[in-house]
């Protein structure tokens, strides 16, 4: 009878120290949308949304000065420039118009899908998984994505040939509207419009390049977005295990999703980790991590915890040469 009374007690402690585990979990629920993805993660489409629509809002205000509507220079928040104009929010709206509030999770969610890369937040695909997306400033995108099904560790790289710019963002150059070799055509910075030189060519690569479920290169005709590195490989269960330590010390599963909206950066490098488990989606943004602290002086990841982890990333994916900014 003591033996019973003693397992009894000692498995009521296991279960507490699980719930009290579980409890201690910051995540934030699946959507369970059906519209946006298929059931293993895949987008159905290039406007689907790879990061929950809510963490965005208020991001990117724009001045209303008469008929014309200027882009502020920072990336702020709705809150902070209420805060640097002495005004609530409420009266911040009588004096400027709030329009692309998702920029960033537009043109970040349009990477993903170039980079055909499943959508983690919206339902729970039974393996966890985490995510490194690295939004180089002078370099391609990168993504090293690690998933746990049972006891099978594969890491998947991808690197994409350039930065997506137009239709999000246009410059006078190769990157505006379409990225091409100068005997299919130009980008006319004067006129602005594309000039096509070879028809036949061009409407070959278009062809080529196009997507059926591409909203977006419907509407604009983006070609020439590929992956240059696509690459599975797998790992060790120790690999994994040396991970979740790192994730672990860095307060991850416990602190409440930043995306770092409020923190002023006019340029340079963001980096994301994501997670996905039965318990939910996470995600963190650091916006140019400490990796060169003589160079980069970053207060948003004092601790360097997440400087660390998207070095182990990069190591992992076999990636250590890769530029880090």
């Amino acid at each position: 009878m003591d033996r019973q009374l003693l397992l009894l007690t000692f498995f009521s402690f296991l279960l507490i120290s699980c719930t009290d585990k579980k409890s201690n979990i910051v995540s934030i629920n699946f959507d369970e949308s059906k519209s946006c993805c298929n059931i293993d993660g895949m987008p159905k489409d290039s406007l689907s949304k790879y990061f929950p629509t809510q963490l965005f809002i208020g991001s990117i205000p724009c001045l209303l000065d008469g008929k014309n509507l200027y882009k502020l220079n920072y990336y702020r928040s709705k809150k902070e420039y209420a805060k640097n104009f002495g005004k609530s929010f409420e009266n911040l709206k009588d004096t400027f118009q709030m329009v692309e509030d998702t920029f960033l999770l537009k043109i970040w969610s349009y990477t993903l899908f170039k980079m055909k890369e499943p959508i983690l937040h919206n339902h729970y695909l039974d393996k966890k998984v985490y995510r490194m997306i690295s939004l180089r400033a002078f370099n391609p995108p990168i993504v090293v994505r690690i998933e746990k099904y049972n006891d099978s560790i594969i890491v998947i790289s991808k690197k994409l040939n350039k930065n997506i710019r137009y239709p999000f963002v246009v410059y006078g150059g190769s990157d505006s509207l379409f990225y091409m070799t100068p005997d299919i055509g130009f980008y006319d910075t004067i006129s602005k419009k594309m000039k096509i030189i070879n028809k036949v060519k061009y409407n070959k690569q278009l062809e080529k390049n196009r997507r059926s479920n591409d909203s977006l290169a419907k509407i604009y005709n983006v070609i020439n977005y590929h992956l240059k590195l696509n690459q599975r490989k797998v790992v060790s269960l120790t690999t994994w295990d040396s991970l979740e330590t790192m994730i672990d010390s860095s307060s991850y599963w416990r602190t409440k999703p930043d995306i770092a909206l409020d923190y002023p950066q006019v340029d340079g490098s963001k980096w994301i980790l994501e997670g996905h488990s039965k318990n939910g989606y996470q995600i963190k943004i650091i916006p140019s991590p400490n990796f060169k602290k003589e160079i980069y002086k970053n207060t948003f990841d004092s601790t360097d915890n997440y400087a660390r982890i998207f070095k182990y990333f990069m190591k992992m994916a076999n990636l250590e040469h890769e530029p880090m900014y």
